[in-house]
């Protein structure tokens, strides 16, 4: 994938027009429009910054450096950063603890689509989510989501959620089994 066309699918993502794009760095769309066809290749830091900002990715994922994969942690801690908010601040908005909130910022731990609009609230920006994931991703990101909500529980509501995950336990239609592959969204 070239330059070019990761600035046309970020956008396309964001659901920017070519001209919303162009007002967002205040250029013309024949220039948009020459980004994305990698007719100007050689992007210089003056152009890059603005545009990785405006769509909000990094520099890095636009040239090619680093996946998209690993551009959530640098999205989310350079709009914290922007916000003015401490990590402790997020952790409160978003319901995370600080530790997980340094995980997703250092790319060690993978968002789950749930846990992507808690920091789209929290930070006020459209961050996308991926379309498609592993039958075993979703039931890491469950279980990690799990229990991060536990762990916001006081002792009574612990008690009651895990009344609720016996209940769930005893009846057959919500038991794992390994054989079968569930549709999990």
């Amino acid at each position: 994938m070239t330059v070019g066309d990761r600035i046309r699918t970020r956008r396309k993502q964001l659901g920017l027009s070519v001209d919303e794009l162009a007002d967002l760095l205040g250029k013309n769309r024949a220039t948009i429009y020459r980004y994305e066809s990698s007719e100007i290749e050689k992007l210089p830091t003056t152009v890059l910054e603005p545009l990785a900002k405006a769509l909000n990715t990094t520099p890095s994922y636009l040239m090619g450096w680093q996946d998209e994969d690993n551009v959530f942690g640098d999205i989310i801690k350079s709009r914290r950063i922007e916000l003015g908010l401490t990590i402790e601040d997020l952790a409160q908005k978003t319901g995370l603890s600080v530790e997980s909130i340094n995980k997703y910022e250092n790319n060690q731990r993978k968002p789950s689509d749930s846990i992507i609009g808690y920091f789209r609230e929290a930070l006020l920006i459209d961050i996308p989510i991926r379309a498609h994931k592993g039958y075993w991703d979703f039931r890491e990101d469950i279980d990690i989501e799990l229990n991060e909500k536990l762990a916001l529980l006081n002792d009574t509501g612990k008690k009651k959620a895990l009344d609720y995950i016996k209940d769930l336990s005893e009846q057959s239609k919500y038991l794992f089994d390994p054989n079968e592959k569930e549709d999990c969204g």
